[in-house]
């Protein structure tokens, strides 16, 4: 095997993000949230222009991946669609670092139809 170090002027190389902090807006009561991914680097500053990926395991997310702006966030859409009781809401950064949160769904909804008896 040749000696062949890494020739930097060549390429550009960058540390993967560490650490991904995900919040939810409301987390309790929820039909709709909008969710927040904080995606930062090993030194604390914001990881930009990051893709992460989102998933759930109830309801729908709209989209389901998205870029960090130049704070390191990356926003999504959270709807019910009829599920029922708890979300965990998982987002990963290129890279593999990811973060977590579970929200309280709102409960669905009771129609009651108006008719005859007898």
């Amino acid at each position: 095997n040749d000696y062949a170090p890494i020739d930097t002027s060549k390429n550009s190389y960058s540390v993967a993000p560490s650490s991904v902090e995900v919040t939810a807006d409301p987390s309790s009561n929820v039909s709709t949230s909008i969710i927040t991914a904080i995606v930062k680097n090993n030194d604390g500053t914001p990881a930009s222009n990051t893709s992460v990926t989102f998933e759930t395991t109830e309801g729908l997310l709209s989209p389901t991946t998205a870029i960090t702006d130049s704070s390191g966030k990356a926003t999504v859409t959270y709807n019910r669609n009829g599920a029922s009781g708890n979300a965990t809401i998982k987002a990963v950064a290129t890279g593999g670092a990811y973060g977590s949160t579970t929200i309280t769904l709102a409960p669905p909804k009771t129609s009651i139809a108006a008719g005859s008896l007898g």
